[in-house]
């Protein structure tokens, strides 16, 4: 498959023309030299400037500049009766390890976690691209105090954020069948309940031992957690 970058992005709408506008110009820009940092890839001081203004601007956000690129991928895969999202994360690490950049603590160092869905044809497993991307806030510290019942009811806990992809997706391919695919932090009993009584399919690396019918149990321990995945449809 191959696209316009530019064009994938060309209709993002942040209600001011010259932010729309500016992104085409930093895409352009970041096309020519992925690898690149920031300033390099910018090419002068005066587009280096420019594009820190855009980040900083109140009205970006991952949401507005992706929902464009989202937007032609649903209509790649419109003919597809199978839509395959594959949700992950990732943690970004844009700044160097001696500087924290204004980023919270990860685990290597200072970045952000970003989640993102992958769409895919089932026909031929091609990426068409991605449908919506998210960026959790940091964790707040003050977590580690509460029960666990405080953070499962929390409305901002982090790992609802596999669930809010997942409907999301399924709101966007609504007319098509669609086959989740999680890493094991998607092994929740919030995120198999939602998914089975929205009637979904689904395929699960699983982090805790399930039951799965007649007395049966999957079982999930160190020597097969690798093995042990969760297919089912509640269709």
């Amino acid at each position: 498959m191959s696209v316009d970058t530019v064009e994938e992005v060309a209709e993002a709408e942040f209600g001011d023309a010259r932010l729309s506008a500016r992104l085409k110009k930093i895409v352009a820009r970041l096309e020519d030299g992925p690898s690149r940092p920031f300033p390099q890839a910018m090419l002068s001081s005066k587009e280096t400037e420019a594009f820190y203004r855009f980040l900083d601007n109140d009205r970006v956000d991952p949401e507005r500049i992706i929902a464009p690129h989202a937007t032609q991928t649903t209509q790649r895969l419109a003919d597809s009766p199978t839509v395959i999202v594959v949700h992950d994360s990732t943690e970004v690490y844009p700044a160097s390890a001696d500087a924290t950049g204004g980023f919270p603590k990860m685990s290597n160092g200072y970045g952000y976690l970003a989640h993102v869905s992958l769409a895919l044809g089932a026909d031929g497993f091609l990426p068409q691209g991605v449908v919506k991307i998210s960026v959790p806030p940091p964790l707040d510290a003050s977590a580690a105090d509460q029960s666990w019942r405080e953070r499962w009811q929390a409305d901002d806990k982090l790992s609802r954020r596999w669930l809010d992809h997942a409907v999301a997706t399924e709101e966007r391919f609504d007319d098509q069948a669609v086959i989740h695919v999680m890493d094991r932090e998607g092994d929740s009993y919030e995120i198999l309940h939602a998914l089975s009584t929205a009637d979904s399919m689904f395929v699960i690396r699983l982090s805790y031992d399930r039951r799965v019918g007649d007395g049966q149990v999957l079982r999930c321990g160190p020597n097969d957690s690798a093995r042990c995945i969760l297919i089912d449809s509640f269709s």
